[in-house]
């Protein structure tokens, strides 16, 4: 299976002060994975972001651009990506799954289609993503997330994020209560920075109203969107599913959460030979690291492994 063969899409919400990362981002999605679509959402910004969104998407093929009027902000990305779902949904392409990716996640290597396209192919529907085991293989704990949503449950509570109280229903309780009957662990979920939705899962998400129920989110405690991509995945009976279940043996992700820059360095990251790296946020190393793998990209192949080498020996 070629990559030209697995025909997918790519959801970015990109807020303010994000457009420097967000558009290395898509170059380096677009260097290695020109055949796939990309839908973009602005997300209501003010500062010369939508503009320069706009240019880069007349330098390329298959890119869509979209513009929240109001902010949905961070604790609301979960209705941003819910909106570009339906979008994808709207255009009526025959897309084998659906990629989300945030702005400081960068591509260094092709192949994450394949690997996504084979997690689909041996379990079936659902999300790919980093599920049981973060970067360094170590279990996930979902306690907190788990205890959240145990207080979501309650009739009224305080949704301390917003600064509001909450009275009433959230809207995810009829699909946590689905999901549980699945076997679902309230609180699990894939990690937000890079993972996949198999077509079949939104194409039921949309018929089943769960979008409908993001795109509609009331504040509450879980507002995360992997959080809540999980419980409608678990609703439908559909898997969340690792990426690479063979993590101790190869590792092609990494992806951490919590910090601003890796937490390896550049040698480790080439030795390792990663296809997709979280988090590059804009900081002095990180935008470091960025460069070099955007100077890379511009250079011919054999330009490129003389590049590594040096890197590496450094």
């Amino acid at each position: 299976m070629t990559s030209a063969e697995i025909k997918f899409a790519v959801i970015i919400s990109v807020g303010p002060n994000e457009s420097d990362i967000a558009l290395d981002t898509l170059d380096s999605l677009k260097h290695f994975y020109p055949h796939c679509d990309v839908w973009i959402l602005d997300d209501g910004t003010h500062d010369g972001t939508y503009k320069k969104l706009r240019h880069w998407t007349k330098t390329q093929s298959g890119v869509h651009l979209f513009q929240n009027k109001k902010s949905n902000g961070f604790f609301f990305l979960t209705r941003s990506l819910a909106y570009l779902l339906s979008k994808v949904l709207d255009s009526h392409k025959d897309y084998e799954f659906i990629l989300k990716i945030d702005t400081d996640t960068l591509f260094v290597k092709g192949g994450l289609d394949k690997m996504i396209a084979a997690r689909f192919a041996e379990e079936g529907p659902g999300i790919v993503g980093n599920y049981r085991r973060n970067a360094y293989g170590k279990l996930r704990c979902y306690k907190k997330m788990r205890r959240k949503m145990m207080l979501d449950v309650l009739p009224v509570g305080y949704a301390r994020k917003f600064k509001q109280v909450r009275v009433g229903e959230v809207s995810y309780l009829p699909y946590l209560q689905a999901a549980k009957k699945h076997g679902y662990r309230p609180g699990d979920n894939v990690f937000a920075a890079c993972y996949a939705y198999h077509i079949d899962t939104v194409k039921h998400w949309n018929s089943n109203g769960y979008l409908e129920a993001l795109l509609n989110l009331k504040p509450c405690l879980v507002f995360e969107d992997d959080v809540l991509m999980s419980v409608g995945a678990a609703a439908i009976g559909h898997k969340l599913i690792e990426m690479e279940p063979n993590h101790h043996e190869r590792q092609h992700c990494w992806l951490e959460w919590g910090i601003s820059e890796l937490s390896i360095p550049l040698e480790q990251v080439l030795a390792e030979d990663y296809c997709v790296l979280h988090p590059l946020k804009q900081v002095p190393g990180a935008m470091q690291m960025r460069e070099y793998f955007r100077e890379k990209r511009q250079m011919k192949p054999q330009e490129s492994r003389l590049s590594e080498d040096m890197a590496a020996s450094n």
